[in-house]
């Protein structure tokens, strides 16, 4: 299983952060849609997932500078880096590059990228689509909270695939269709929109001869999507940092249609959550599992509980 990065470029606002979670699930039923076979893909996936998918993070992929969120680690662990003081926590933001390896003891937090994220609000109103007015006695506009990024950034979001199962040429229709219908909430009012500039072999994880690169100095894993550890994981564990997330997730394509298309709520660990081994790191580099049982009207839903996870260094459990 290799690491893929897919490079998107926004195209609009959005209301929705693309979280690993729900991109997964519209990657699900594109593939549906597009005639593969999603059952077959999704038999075994308790044990052997045919791919995992991260969230979007801000990137310059020219100068191959990724930005990812402060880790969930106590702050006396990032000390050693330029954080005299820990009010200097409030940048939440850290860049790396593709030839770096994490080392969260001299994280340096050198910008803060919130500003990369810039907030903003729409107003709407409901229309009657019989009298194609706002119909009604009363005016009742209602707004939106949304956010645009930057346009000097782009978005990355990494794929681990078993290309065995599922092919890059697939996965990029099925990015390009998302990005062309809109992603998450209210992307029939055009919301969400992006356009796939390119799918390649991460360098984070990767050579350029295409072995992956010697993460042997690494003892923990800095997960890049919220997921669900395994009772396994928990109990190789030395340390696990985390922020607890409440998912309430909700059906897509024709199931958002259905009599009940809301799911239960799933108590997730969030992105930038770091666990560290006493046994060495797995090469495959996934941590997490598949979460079931979740839909009121499809027993068959599954929803990804598995994060792509960058190897970092932990020095306080060398």
């Amino acid at each position: 299983m290799n690491i893929y990065e897919a490079i998107i470029e926004p195209q609009s606002l959005f209301i929705s952060p693309i979280q690993g979670d729900m991109l997964f699930g519209s990657l699900c039923w594109q593939l549906e849609n597009m005639g593969h076979d999603l059952s077959g893909l999704l038999k075994d996936y308790e044990t052997t997932p045919f791919m995992a998918v991260s969230s979007g993070f801000m990137c310059l992929p020219e100068d191959g500078k990724y930005i990812f969120p402060r880790p969930h680690c106590p702050s006396y662990f990032m000390n050693k880096g330029n954080l005299p003081e820990s009010k200097q926590n409030d940048k939440r933001y850290f860049s790396l590059f593709f030839d770096e390896t994490v080392d969260i003891d001299n994280l340096e937090f050198e910008e803060d990228f919130r500003n990369a994220v810039v907030p903003s609000i729409r107003t709407h109103n409901t229309i009657n689509r019989i009298t194609d007015t706002t119909g009604g006695t009363e005016f009742a506009p209602y707004y939106s909270r949304c956010f645009a990024y930057d346009n000097r950034y782009k978005l990355a979001v990494f794929i681990a695939a078993d290309e065995n199962r599922i092919s890059m040429d697939v996965l990029r229709i099925a990015f390009e269709n998302i990005g062309l219908a809109g992603f998450g909430k209210k992307a029939s009012a055009g919301y969400g929109h992006f356009s796939v500039k390119d799918i390649r072999k991460s360098q984070l994880w990767h050579k350029k001869d295409g072995g992956f690169r010697d993460f042997s100095g690494c003892n923990a894993l800095y997960s890049l999507s919220t997921f669900v550890p395994t009772e396994q994981e928990i109990s190789r564990s030395i340390g696990f940092y985390y922020q607890p997330l409440i998912k309430y997730g909700k059906h897509g394509d024709v199931l958002a249609l259905g009599s009940n298309p809301f799911k239960k709520p799933v108590i997730m660990a969030d992105s930038a959550s770091v666990i560290a081994f006493k046994d060495g790191l797995a090469e495959n580099f996934i941590i997490g599992r598949s979460i079931k049982g979740l839909s009121y009207t499809d027993e068959r839903t599954v929803m990804q509980g598995y994060a792509v996870c960058l190897p970092c260094r932990l020095e306080i459990y060398k």
